[in-house]
């Protein structure tokens, strides 16, 4: 039996291209990614997305979508998960090590075959991260009107925060007090 080629941090980085901000995520554009980009080596799921992602099975796949640069210690990935009847991107920030700091859905489609949540998300030159979703009968077509909007930002550390978090409005709302 032939051994498995370890793959390093660096070599993982190389398989996602890096892209310019603004990005725009959508349902179809998984089109461009799988046509343009490779596919995730087994050692790169086995090393990376498994131990970020434990639930992984023969049925599920991975696409690696791209890459941006944060502060010169973090980065951030984008890759996508496919499952029956559940599509998703992840969003996941690393440290100069490869360790995760943050991983989050950021766009998708999910659906039980009668109801379907669908959402896009726009990542931003500040890495602000803008997602609208909704949820659709099996007769109705997406309606940009019955959207909600959720937003997110990656702060400095590599954290993702939800900008909708309580907990990071409280923080926030405290230390605009500490500051007046």
């Amino acid at each position: 039996m032939e051994k498995i080629k370890e793959i390093t941090y660096k070599e993982f980085l190389k398989i996602f291209p890096e892209a310019t901000l603004p990005a725009v995520i959508s349902k179809d554009s998984i089109i461009d990614f799988s046509r343009n980009n490779v596919a995730l080596p087994p050692t790169a799921i086995e090393k990376y997305i498994n131990v970020w992602d434990p639930d992984d099975n023969e049925f599920i796949e991975y696409i690696p979508c791209f890459k941006f640069k944060l502060e010169k210690d973090f980065t951030a990935l984008v890759y996508y998960k496919a499952e029956l009847l559940k599509y998703e991107y992840f969003l996941v920030t690393l440290d100069k090590k490869g360790q995760l700091i943050t991983r989050k859905v950021i766009a998708g489609l999910i659906s039980d075959g009668v109801k379907t949540v669908q959402s896009a998300a726009t990542i931003t030159e500040d890495f602000s991260i803008h997602i609208a979703g909704a949820l659709t009968e099996e007769s109705h077509l997406f309606q940009g009107n019955d959207s909600k909007q959720t937003y997110m930002e990656i702060h400095p550390n590599g954290q993702i925060v939800s900008i909708n978090d309580e907990e990071y409005n409280d923080k926030t709302q405290e230390k605009k007090q500490k500051s007046e």
